[in-house]
């Protein structure tokens, strides 16, 4: 029987703006999108799991980048004013609460961005795990492991949510259920019929 659904935050709870995000990024380091994200990518995961800060983030990628130091980079700042919440989503989170159904919220986050979704102050959540605070991030086993033990709930109590395949294999296999976020409706129809079982 299913208790629990978890929620990743960005291309689910919020619109994906990574895009749009680097293309800010590579203007102030004045180089192109793909040029950037070809540097920036293979940063990131130590960036999730907050082993490495901003500032380190944006010297590396000035001598990768062979660009000076720009003093106007703010990933807070870049985040925030690209920030949209998908009402859709939030709406779904709310009425599985008010029915009795735990709800989590596990996401990939760097501690800059953590700063403006804490700032919300989302009343929703049970539990949230976020990778920069963890030091794991999904798909690794851990992660899962710790949002289960927040909510106090077994693998195939819950339901995990993410619009990456790799995510949600990583959920599975913990024991997890999982869908594949695509859009509002397709996740509404699929999560209702997993709750369906009894």
């Amino acid at each position: 029987m299913i208790r629990g659904v978890v929620f990743d935050l960005g291309g689910v709870l919020i619109n994906d703006k990574s895009s749009k995000m680097h293309r800010t990024f590579a203007q102030l380091f004045h180089t192109t999108t793909k040029n950037f994200e070809r540097h920036y990518n293979k940063l990131e995961p130590l960036f999730f799991k907050g082993i490495t800060s901003e500032r380190h983030i944006w010297q590396t990628l000035s001598k990768r980048l062979r660009a000076k130091p720009q003093p106007k980079l703010s990933f807070y700042s870049v985040f925030r004013d690209c920030y949209s919440p998908k009402t859709g989503m939030f709406a779904l989170a709310a009425h599985l609460r008010r029915h009795g159904y735990k709800i989590g919220l596990l996401s990939n986050i760097e501690k800059p961005a953590l700063k403006h979704v804490v700032r919300q102050n989302y009343a929703v959540f049970h539990a949230a795990v976020f990778s920069c605070r963890a030091g794991f991030a999904k798909p690794e086993a851990p992660v899962y492991r710790t949002m289960l033990h927040k909510l106090r709930l077994k693998p195939h109590e819950t339901v995990f949510i993410d619009n990456k395949i790799e995510n949600v294999n990583g959920a599975r296999r913990v024991g997890m259920k999982a869908i594949l976020f695509k859009n509002v409706k397709q996740t509404t129809r699929q999560l209702h019929a997993l709750l369906r079982k009894r």
